[in-house]
């Protein structure tokens, strides 16, 4: 073994890595101890305790280990007696009581093996697990059994001579030794006769060694091969059985992933000829020995198996030979001097196929792993069977001479056998391991462990060293920059404008500082890994820094404060101005009692007003302070040091006494008193998610939760007042903290007057309460079965709703401690009189109602009609529905919607009973949600009803007309009377759905029909249009109330002429529309009447003009048709319109005069409705959808 393999196994060795681990803990439990400061009694302490836990660990990981084995043990234990039971289930009536016996058998094994103390000292419930487990493997006559059961191994409470096989399976025979478990491997699974149900059981048997035992399921394997088969088989069958047993090798390795020891053991050497005379006399201790040889496997690698072997049987060949000589003088009578001659010659020719058969056995195999053959042995069981002689048959028939029979073997004790077993193979137990595959996963993390080790070793040592360098540098870089700012000259003269550059100078000392500061023993002690050794310089070089920071800041502020001071005694608004600036004022003349914040923020708005400094001004004055200020006990001892004050100071302290006195308002305290409350009693603040299951119905509004808190802090809630604020707020001792800077005062016992405080307390409590009840919102519904069940939730005795307003009542009803009154009194006599409204709508009357109940009347009555609309759908119209719920046409009855709204708007005080109008507000919307959200909700569905209606109803009666004349005048198709009266008459489709479904929702101020304001449905532009322009065409055509279209009007020709001017001019010209005929001569101007559409089912319509060449024809005809006149009149040029009157002109070119037109002129004089005729009235067309997509 290599010293990297060596040193690999040691530091992956477990008991090595837990002791290690032990170790480790207590040295850095001894290291912790030295930089918290432990010494003494109490770091002996701690580490008795650490050992102590040390120990106890590993025995706890030494007793886990130990059960792990058990467990497995007891696992494998299992496996065997359920395929015990399972060979029980599978055997026939004749075996069952044969198996049964070798399960209880088997089971009796166990227990002995369980309670015995095994050789190698692995006893107990273990045993069965860490024994080394081998299996034999032989065909059928290879003296398996006699093998194992004179192997000398000792059975677990009993002798050598009782070991026994246990056929408890029907795969192999278990037999239980101190020293391992041998598995001798049925007969069928070594002969070639098996077929597939041998091959089939041997695999379903090697699965499940590899399941009872997953670690190592076998430690070696050993192949029987008998004697009397080497001398007397045939070269092809003795290399046919060699096959097969490679096959089970094979798969052993495949199956089990593992590399282990082959061992080819000759059994029956008895039936050689001469075994018997050459061996008689061997004592019991030479009956032991190893006959055979144990080869290296480098030495395979090195001269190949086959030489290997050939130089291996030779040696012993040579070594029989030489035993030969001493034996033939020890041999009294002929036949034994035969038989001791020609023993060596007979185990010659058993070697050369013993040769044969291993190299077939152990070929090299490029597809898949070699066995590995750890040697070749010979033993004898001393069992019966005929003697084998080949040679000496040989030698007769060659020389002539009649070979003496075979007589049969002498059965005697067995050789060679137990020093194979416990000198070979039980030793060899190590050897078996993971294939080559498993080796490598394994090596791969024992390397990684190796690294990983190593890597922790440099690192560490990395670091120390980084770490001692990074410290020597630290201290050395702070001992010198420490010298260049004790350099800095003291200026008494130094102004607002110059701090911030000499503050510049002072940065890299303090950033050097607060690195030491971090690097003390306060800190981690893995930033420094325990090498920190500044304390002596710290303290130098931070006395230097304090120095100089005084220097600095102390002198220019306190000027700029006392010349702000001096100036502003008595302005009024700027109490807590000159309050907090009077303190930092103090404290910078007493730095013991600063405060970092206070500090900051007013120095920086000094330094702001005087400088206009920027960000990175502000950022350095505020860095330093804050380093400094974190040392006040070292400043407070120079400052006491130098003992110097500026005469100004007794005057400014003298005057800001007497203006405190005089204007004293507690506002600055204010903050300071009601914010402890709110971090300490989390738990009293109030919100949504304080109130009881359903209150998911309830939400705060996301464009007001950008900007206000979701919850009433703790100190606005009526528990927060009852137990802390009322008693923080009277007492006289929140002054105490500022007592230092006010002696005078405090002593003179100045009153302390609540009413400012209680003044301010009543305004935010008021403002939280109102701001949070205006943010909650109810969720809005989806749907109408959404808004009913939200109203139902809103409406019930427990929901969220009635709780979230009881609470409001609860917490605004604040009952003072007799103590606080009169002051506490009136400023909660303010916060009641803001929500009286609130209380007035919570607070039953005599007979048990309040004014919220007219709300949810109105509330529940939407419902209603809600659900009623909803059930009766099929049978109610959209129009019914709506004028009961929202618009209704009796003028003396109030809708549940309008009903709830002034509920709502009465109850909170419209005479003005709220103080506070914002929440009153925002209350009344809060009222109003439930009923708004079911009609928004509604409406939604009814857009949808709606939309199904228009689309099963008018779309598809429009169909017929749909692209035909007159609704498109540029169609050569003609739309049927009948059809266009039944879809736009009074009574037609399209009034039809108007009236019923639309009316609530629309007016008609003339030809413009729109939307009602508070309707809120969502018609498209393209459905007014439509709308509006079937209700022209009803009103022109049909304003007769029938159920065709009609129009009546009277018609005078114009000036007619021919143009350009010529010998042409008219004469007269006739307008006919079927058997209708106007005659007008030139220059008459009567109106004539009409009616359309005359009473032929198809007319004509023409228009003619007689000239004075009456051999001219002049007339424009329109093929007969319903709508033949409005054709005719879409041929004429429209001239000016009147209210009811305009003109038609018809221009008729002259074909037999090119050139030459004549204009006919018109006049038409409508009777009611106008403009009937024209082309624009009856453009139409019905849209897909009566909504608009976009809401």
């Amino acid at each position: 073994m290599s010293f990297f393999s060596l040193l690999l196994s040691v530091i992956t060795n477990p008991h090595l890595l837990r002791t290690l681990g032990g170790l480790l803990v207590l040295v850095g439990t001894w290291y912790l101890c030295r930089v918290l400061g432990l010494s003494g009694n109490l770091r002996l302490l701690v580490m008795a305790v650490m050992t102590l836990l040390v120990i106890v660990v590993q025995v706890l990981l030494t007793r886990r280990a130990k059960r792990k084995r058990e467990q497995a043990a007891d696992d494998l234990e299992t496996s065997l007696i359920m395929e015990a039971d399972q060979s029980i289930a599978a055997a026939a009536t004749g075996q069952k009581r044969a198996r049964e016996e070798a399960r209880r058998e088997l089971v009796a094994a166990i227990e002995v093996l369980k309670r015995s103390q095994l050789a190698d000292g692995r006893g107990g419930r273990a045993a069965l697990y860490v024994l080394p487990w081998y299996l034999v493997l032989g065909p059928e006559g290879a003296g398996k059994s006699g093998l194992i059961r004179n192997s000398g191994l000792q059975p677990p409470d009993k002798g050598p001579g009782d070991l026994r096989g246990i056929g408890a399976s029907a795969n192999c025979e278990w037999w239980f030794t101190n020293h391992a478990v041998v598995l001798e491997a049925d007969r069928r699974f070594a002969a070639a006769a098996g077929g597939k149900a041998a091959d089939s059981d041997w695999l379903a048997f090697l699965s499940t060694l590899r399941k009872q035992r997953p670690h190592t399921p076998l430690n070696g394997v050993v192949i029987a091969v008998p004697a009397s088969d080497l001398l007397t088989s045939s070269p092809a069958g003795l290399e046919a059985q060699a096959r097969l047993l490679r096959r089970r090798l094979d798969e052993i390795g495949d199956e089990l992933k593992l590399v282990y020891p082959v061992y080819v053991v000759v059994t029956k050497l008895d039936l050689v000829h001469g075994f018997d005379e050459y061996f008689a006399g061997l004592d019991g201790a030479g009956g032991e020995q190893v006959l055979g040889c144990t080869l290296r496997a480098a030495n395979q690698r090195e001269g190949g198996l086959e030489n290997l072997f050939a130089a291996e049987f030779g040696l012993l060949y040579q070594n029989l030979c030489r035993r030969r000589q001493m034996r033939l003088v020890q041999a009294e009578h002929q036949p034994r001097r035969e038989g001791t001659y020609l023993f060596p010659l007979e185990m010659r020719s058993l070697g050369d196929n013993l040769q044969r058969f291993v190299k077939t056995l152990c070929e090299n195999n490029a597809y898949g792993r070699n066995p590995l053959l750890r040697g070749f042995y010979f033993t004898s069981v001393g069992g019966d069977g005929l003697v084998c002689d080949p040679v000496r048959t040989s030698l007769a028939n060659r020389i002539g001479v009649l070979a003496p029979a075979t007589p049969p073997a002498v059965p005697g004790r067995p050789l060679f056998l137990r020093g194979f077993f416990r000198k070979i193979l039980v030793p060899d137990r190590d050897i078996a391991r993971p294939t080559r595959g498993a080796a490598k996963r394994l090596r791969l993390v024992r390397r990684l462990a190796q690294v990983a080790v190593l890597g922790a070793v440099v690192v560490a040592g990395v670091a120390v060293a980084m770490s001692f360098a990074a410290n020597l540098s630290l201290v050395r870089e702070t001992a010198r920059l420490a010298g260049q700012v004790s350099m800095i000259p003291r200026r008494d003269d130094l102004r607002l404008p110059e701090v911030d550059g000499m503050l510049g100078q002072l940065d890299a000392l303090q950033e050097k500082l607060g690195q030491l500061d971090r690097g003390g023993p306060a800190a981690r002690a893995w930033r420094n890994l325990g090498l920190y050794r500044g304390h002596a310089v710290n303290e130098m070089a931070r006395q230097v820094y304090l120095e100089r920071f005084l220097d600095i800041v102390q002198t220019p502020y306190l000027d700029e404060l006392r010349r702000w001071l001096l100036a502003h005694p008595a302005a009024e608004g700027r109490d807590d101005a000159f309050y907090q600036r009077y303190r930092v004022f103090r404290m910078l003349r007493e730095p013991a009692h600063a405060e970092t914040p206070v500090m900051i923020g007013v120095l920086s708005q000094v330094h702001d007003e005087e400088c206009r400094a920027d960000a990175a001004a502000t950022e350095r004055l505020a860095d330093h302070l804050t380093f400094a200020l974190g040392h006040t006990d070292s400043l407070q001892a120079l400052v006491t040091g130098r003992g110097r004050q500026d005469p100004w100071d007794s005057s400014i302290i003298d005057m800001a006494e007497q203006y405190i006195i005089a204007h004293w308002e507690l506002d600055s305290h204010y903050q300071e008193l009601i914010d402890p409350v709110n971090f300490a009693r989390a738990d009293l603040a109030f919100g949504l998610q304080k109130l009881p299951a359903g209150s998911g119905v309830l939400r705060i509004q996301a464009r007001v939760a950008d900007r206000l808190p979701d919850t009433v802090p703790a100190a606005y809630t009526r528990r927060g007042w009852e137990e802390e604020v009322s008693r923080i707020l009277g007492d006289a001792r929140a002054l105490e903290q500022d007592s230092w800077m006010l002696p005078d005062v405090v002593k003179r016992e100045m009153p302390v007057r609540h009413e400012p405080l209680l003044r301010r307390y009543a305004d935010e409590y008021i403002r939280h309460w109102r701001e949070f009840l205006g943010a909650v919102v109810l969720d809005t519904p989806g749907s109408l079965a959404a808004a009913e069940r939200l109203l139902l939730d809103v409406l019930a005795d427990d929901s969220a709703y009635r709780v979230l307003l009881d609470e409001a009542e609860s917490n605004l009803d604040l009952q003072p401690d007799e103590a606080d009154a009169p002051a506490v009194v009136a400023a909660l006599d303010r916060i009641r009189t803001s929500f009286d409204a609130l209380h007035a709508l919570l607070r039953r009357d005599k007979e048990g109602k309040r004014p919220l109940d007219s709300v949810v009347d109105g509330v529940k009555e939407v419902a209603k009609a809600v659900g009623d609309h909803k059930t009766g759908s099929h049978e109610a119209t959209a129009a019914t529905f709506t004028r009961r719920i929202f618009a209704s046409d009796e003028p003396d009855r109030e809708s549940p919607i309008a009903k709830s709204m002034i509920a709502a708007e009465h109850a909170l005080g419209a005479g003005g009973r709220l103080s506070d109008p914002d929440c009153g507000r925002a209350l009344l919307s809060y009222l109003n949600q439930p009923a708004l959200a079911a009609w928004q909700a509604y409406l939604r569905e009814t857009e949808s009803f709606l939309d199904r209606e228009w689309t099963t109803t008018v779309r598809e009666r429009y169909s017929v007309l749909a692209g035909r004349y007159p609704l498109a005048r540029d169609s050569s198709q003609d739309a049927s009377l009948d059809a266009f009266g039944d879809f736009f008459h009074a009574g037609g489709t399209l009034q039809t759905f108007v009236t019923q479904h639309l009316a609530p929702y629309v007016e008609h101020p003339g030809f413009a029909p729109r939307l009602k304001n508070e309707a809120g449905l969502n018609l498209g532009g393209e459905a007014r249009a439509a709308l509006n322009a079937g209700l022209r065409i009803n009103l022109i055509l049909f304003g007769d109330g029938g159920s065709k279209p009609s129009c009546e009007f009277s018609v005078k020709p114009g000036q007619a002429r021919v143009v350009p001017r010529g010998d042409l001019h008219v004469t007269s010209s006739t307008l006919q529309v079927g058997r209708t005929e106007l005659r007008y001569d030139q220059g008459s101007r009567d109106y004539l009447e009409f009616k359309w559409p005359p009473r032929e089912n198809s007319e004509v319509a023409v228009i003619r003009a007689v000239l004075s060449d009456k051999s001219i024809d002049c007339k424009v005809a329109i093929d007969p048709g319903h709508w033949a006149l409005f054709r005719l009149i879409d041929r004429a040029a429209q001239g000016p319109e009147g209210a009811t009157r305009f003109t038609l002109t018809w221009k008729v070119p002259l074909k037999s005069r090119p050139g030459l037109t004549a204009e006919l002129p018109y006049e038409f004089l409508m009777k009611g409705e106008d403009h009937a005729l024209l082309r624009s009235l009856t453009a139409f067309d019905c849209p897909q959808s009566l909504f608009s997509t976009a809401r």
